[in-house]
């Protein structure tokens, strides 16, 4: 993964807009699949049966406004055509040349709770975005010189196999 890898995903996703999902055992208002249904009218075959098995799963989806921002995922199209889930967590490569000390002060002075430490290479953190989407903080992550890469942690359908 490299930061224009994840730039171009990145740009690639779009946002349903006026849909919000909340996580199974949510204290949430029941599933309303009309308003789903109508939101992802156009949306691939894929898409809608991403949209099945997520409830079947446990998920409700409502609009925004039906949703608390600290539970809610919004609901996003991927680059392959399949609907996904966008919470608050996300995964980000910070330059290897800095300290573990100035990698701390940079997440805490950018509002980012780190979760934990990824072992597989060196920076590389699972971190918790405050008041904004894991989506909208990798865009910005992005930005940064010190960051390689930064993507959201996207929550998928998964299909049987036949």
């Amino acid at each position: 993964m490299d930061k224009s890898s994840a730039l171009q995903r990145l740009t690639g996703i779009k946002k349903v807009e006026r849909l919000r999902a909340l996580p199974p055992g949510s204290d949430a208002a029941p599933s309303a699949p009309d308003i789903a249904q109508r939101e992802l009218g156009t949306a691939s075959q894929e898409a809608q049966a991403d949209l099945q098995t997520l409830q079947a799963a446990g998920w409700t989806f409502g609009p925004p406004e039906s949703a608390p921002d600290d539970r809610a995922f919004e609901v996003v199209m991927d680059t392959d055509g399949h609907l996904k889930l966008a919470g608050r967590a996300l995964t980000v490569k910070i330059n290897p040349d800095l300290s573990a000390e100035r990698v701390a002060e940079l997440l805490a002075e950018l509002g980012f709770k780190v979760r934990r430490e990824l072992g597989f290479a060196p920076n590389t953190f699972l971190i918790e975005a405050e008041g904004q989407s894991g989506l909208e903080a990798a865009k910005s992550l992005n930005e940064r010189p010190e960051v390689l890469y930064a993507e959201p942690n996207l929550v998928e359908a998964m299909q049987t196999r036949r």
